[in-house]
This record gives C-alpha cells, structure tokens and sequence, in this order.
C-alpha cells in the first residue's frame, strides 16, 4: 500500500513534521511504504536522512513560501504528481484550512482512494474570516476527504465542523519516545555544563519555533522581572523560526543577554529538556502543544497559558494561568511550582497510560491507513 505523507508548509523542525516522522519511525511499516512531499523546501537532515533509509521518495516543488497568502500555485504541480505517481492513501497535514481541502479535493479527483486530512492546530480567537473561510471549504471535506484526524477537539473543530468530525473523525494522540525523554541527572549535568550554567542557576525553559503564537515576549517581560528578584535565573529558548530575530533584539533592548540563551533548531529535545528547571508555555493558541508533553516526561512543571487545550495535563505537574494575568503573578505562580516540584519522580507510566507513547499512536494511525 502506498502512501503520501504531504505537508502545507516546509518540512523543518515543527510539530507537524516530528508528529509524522516520529510515528512512522515507530510504526510496523509491514505492507506500508510511504513517501513525503512538500510544495516548498526541506531545511531538516535528520529527517532527509530518515526518507533515505527506508527507501522513499521526497518531491519538493520548491515555490516560495508566504504564510497566509494565496497556495492556488501547488495545485499544478501536485496533479502532475499524482498523475505521475499512483498512491492509495494521501495523508494531508497542514495549519491551513485552504490548502487542506484543496488537496484533499484535487488527491480525490485523482483517485486515490483514500483521502485523510489531518488538522494539527488551533487558531487564537474565532473571527469573521476564520469562519467564512470554514464555511466556503466546509463541503470540500464532506465530499473529498474520506477521513479527518486531529490531537484534539479543539484543534478538530477549528478546522472542521463539529457534525462532520463527528460523522468522519478521530483523535490521534501526538505520542513521544517516553523512554527517551526520563528525568537523567547524568544528562542533566552534561548539558548545563554545554550551556554554561551553574547549579545555582534556576532554568525557565521553553521549547518551540519563534512566531507570534508562541508568545516569547510573555517570557521576555517574565525574566526581566524575575532577574530584579534573583540574578541566578536564566532562560532557554529551544527553536528557530520567523520572529527570531526580533526576540534578539527585545532581549538586548532589555538587556538580558547574559540571562538568555537561544539554541536554534535541534533533533534531541529531551536532552534540553534536561537542563531545564521549569517549563514555561505562554501560548496564544495551540492544537495540542507537544512540547508540554515532552516536558513533563522530562519530569519537569509546566506553567502554561490558559490558551493551551487542557488536554496537555497528563501529569499533577502543570498550572494553567491566564495569558493575561500580571507578570507578578506568572512570577508568583512559577517560584510556586518549583518550591512543590519532585524532579526525580518517574511520570512514564502516567505519560503512557493517558495515550501519549508514541507506539500507541504508531498502532493508532497504522490501524486508520489499513481500516
């Protein structure tokens, strides 16, 4: 059987990209063989390295990438594709309704057989052309798309309408190497030392790419008030992306470059994750927000925006605080959590019993594809 893992944005280091490339490590691929496509570009070796050694193909068309902006340009090219390549299954993911259902009606039309979309986010706040938007695409998925998935409700019936989720859909949880991500004080030791970090240094940590959703300068305002209170704490941005720069440039305008520390994209998270005290999540929105997983696997708490689907408690570890509550109070709330926090407690049963193994979401997504 074969099948077409195809992406609406560059494959980087999101969580889009580790959702598919993480499951299909993991999965029985007896029977299956995959390939990957995105229109734009590939910028992640490991990843490149992986389609290599399990013998699949990757297209990349190349066209330039602007977010929010038209994508009719994709619809050539992926018909010739198609019309070049025969696959039974499209698996279609992306954080754009529009270039959801366009490949979803153009895979049908081209007939391959079964056709999944795959929604991996949620949007901030409901508005007039979120909704119009919805509504214009909305028959699109009830005719074209065979099957819808996404990590939770809220990210389902942000893309989707609540009754043809409810007719055609399923919750697949974005599962983790549990294993990999335990507490080890070993590692942790390791990666302080790499990051220049003294054991008197309190770590906030945040993983995640830079753009607006993500909220860094929540963490920015978050550590330039609690350097006034304790000159050992330090924050770990983890992650590259289209704000980077304008982080830089709010961390020197507040002159906290000698308490930040910026780590640009990397495939060994939980190693970071080590070195870290704390895990903060000032999201604005998210469909899941993976990273708070992985984090509480780590054995760390997690403070996050109120924003961020409750989904993500699967452990007694995280407090979710009003985005736009007093950076007084986030401050209060997070001395609060590392007073009360156990870093040498085992939490991967807890991690896997709630559905976030990634064998479990390997036999979950295996079992849609031959359904």
């Amino acid at each position: 059987m074969k099948i077409l893992e195809v992406f609406g944005e560059p494959i980087l280091y999101g969580g889009q990209e580790s959702f598919v490339f993480r499951t299909i490590k993991n999965m029985n691929r007896n029977r299956l063989h995959f390939d990957f496509l995105t229109p734009y570009y590939v910028n992640n070796p490991t990843y490149t390295k992986f389609i290599k050694s399990i013998n699949s193909k990757l297209f990349c068309f190349h066209l330039p990438f602007k977010a929010g902006k038209n994508r009719f340009n994709v619809i050539k090219p992926y018909c010739k594709l198609l019309d070049m390549n025969h696959y039974d299954i499209v698996h279609i993911h992306s954080g754009s309704i529009s270039i959801l259902a366009l490949l979803a009606m153009y895979s049908k039309k081209k007939g391959v057989k079964k056709v999944i979309v795959h929604s991996h986010m949620a949007g901030e706040n409901k508005n007039v052309k979120h909704e119009i938007i919805k509504t214009v695409y909305s028959p699109i998925f009830k005719y074209y798309a065979d099957i819808l998935i996404a990590p939770t409700k809220k990210a389902a019936y942000w893309q989707f309408s609540k009754n043809l989720f409810k007719k055609k859909g399923y919750i697949v949880k974005n599962g983790i190497e549990v294993d990999r991500y335990t507490f080890n004080s070993q590692l942790r030791d390791i990666y302080r030392k790499k990051l220049g970090y003294s054991p008197e240094n309190i770590v906030i940590g945040h993983v995640g790419r830079f753009s607006s959703e993500k909220n860094h300068e929540q963490l920015i305002h978050l550590l330039k008030y609690a350097v006034n209170y304790n000159k050992d704490m330090r924050l770990l941005l983890v992650g590259g992306g289209t704000e980077e720069n304008k982080i830089k440039k709010s961390i020197l305008d507040n002159k906290l470059q000698d308490f930040v520390r910026i780590v640009e994209d990397v495939n060994n998270v939980w190693a970071y994750l080590q070195a870290m005290d704390i895990f903060v999540f000032p999201s604005k929105y998210e469909g899941l927000g993976i990273a708070s997983i992985e984090a509480q696997a780590a054995g760390l708490p997690v403070l996050a925006s109120s924003r961020v689907p409750k989904d993500i408690k699967v452990t007694k570890n995280v407090n979710f605080l009003d985005i736009d509550s007093s950076i007084k109070n986030w401050y209060s709330n997070l001395n609060e959590m590392l007073k009360n926090n156990r870093r040498d407690e085992n939490v991967t049963q807890q991690i896997s019993k709630n559905g976030y193994s990634i064998k479990q979401t390997a036999k979950d997504l295996r079992n849609i594809y031959l359904r």
